[in-house]
């Protein structure tokens, strides 16, 4: 009988993102992990906001009510409100249909770029004070056309992170290669569309829960909002009592 030997799993690096080995960025060099403050110049480090700043809309987590959703948004960014409502066809054939439609935009952004970075050539060896705005209009098309060359992946993945992973628009943007703006006015067009489809996705504002009311000193719970308790705060004041120097009265 032929023997088997179970190896260890490899690590995924090439099909997933890293897995992150501490939580929190503050707690990763100390005695326990054994990782110096030279160990730690060479890692890795990401600051992700996890809390969220609305509700995540229901939808989200129906993979049915997913696709028509980024279906809508594609659809009536080509052919318009009342031509979308009109189309007809299976979830797939409109999606392609949308896409080639975005598609076909892309020569004239080319032709676009192509004519403002031969500006921004001659204008940059000018002198011109115009070069700013039109490095960000520069920027505007290629991200536009990045966009454009995947539309449903990158749409898909922008509602993705932001609301089953909680990622914030900055994250997102650094993840997708795009610009914070053009992730949140995404999402906004997103909530727009699904609640005209008749689905959850009206805006509710998070509220956090108050964090309870500590002594400063021993950490101990307060009913009150104070600064410290009782024991605490008799105990402080004698010991700023003792450090006190001692008025000398003259004779």
């Amino acid at each position: 009988m032929a023997t088997i030997q179970v190896c260890p799993p490899a690590p995924a690096h090439t099909m997933l993102r890293p897995v992150f080995q501490f939580d929190s960025a503050s707690k990763a060099v100390s005695a326990e992990t054994g990782i110096a403050f030279s160990d730690y110049a060479f890692m890795q480090t990401k600051l992700r906001r996890g809390y969220p700043k609305f509700h995540t809309p229901q939808f989200v987590f129906s993979d049915r009510s997913f696709q028509r959703v980024i279906v809508a948004i594609l659809e009536r960014q080509v052919f318009g409100h009342k031509q979308a409502a009109k189309l007809s066809g299976t979830l797939g054939e409109r999606l392609q249909a949308a896409e080639r439609r975005l598609q076909s935009r892309r020569t004239g952004l080319l032709a676009a770029l192509d004519r403002l970075c031969r500006e921004y050539t001659d204008l940059k060896a000018a002198g011109d004070p115009l070069v700013p705005k039109l490095e960000q209009k520069i920027t505007e098309i290629d991200s536009r056309l990045r966009f454009l060359e995947r539309p449903a992946a990158y749409l898909s993945a922008i509602l993705y992170l932001s609301w089953r992973l909680n990622y914030d628009s900055v994250s997102t943007a650094a993840e997708l290669g795009l610009k914070a703006p053009s992730i949140r006015a995404t999402l906004a067009r997103a909530r727009k569309v699904a609640c005209e489809m008749g689905l959850d996705a009206l805006v509710q504002k998070v509220t956090k829960p108050p964090e309870p009311h500590r002594c400063r000193y021993c950490k101990t719970l307060l009913e009150k909002p104070r600064r410290s308790c009782d024991s605490c705060k008799q105990k402080h004041r004698r010991e700023c009592e003792l450090r006190r120097p001692r008025r000398k009265h003259p004779h």
